[in-house]
């Protein structure tokens, strides 16, 4: 298939979680314009609700990156998110998909 996923998550500052949540919408709305992107999912985590997941699929790790750089309102507004986690957010798994069921890419 080659397509690449990332999976992070992060922590969101004790109250701001709504907030937090408001933006992930407005984040995710504009990823989903993104050449490349394939599916993109947010995650709350059930026995810790402050903490959240990110899964991305794309075409190629390659898309992934360019469509980063090359996007400065994607940017700004994942800039905004920033002050609200506890925990900075990282990638901590990137994948190459072998196989998916369910999700038509």
């Amino acid at each position: 298939m080659g397509y690449f996923t990332t999976i992070s998550t992060a922590k969101a500052k004790p109250g701001k979680e709504k907030e937090l949540e408001e933006l992930f919408l407005k984040v995710d709305a504009r990823a989903a314009q993104l050449p490349g992107l394939l599916n993109a999912q947010t995650f709350r985590q059930q026995d810790s609700p402050n903490t959240y997941w990110f899964v991305s699929t794309w075409e190629s790790e390659e898309a992934n990156m360019l469509a980063i750089l090359e996007n400065e309102d994607l940017r700004t507004l994942v800039k905004q998110t920033i002050p609200l986690f506890e925990t900075r957010p990282e990638v901590g798994i990137k994948m190459d998909v072998l196989s998916s069921q369910g999700v038509a890419f």
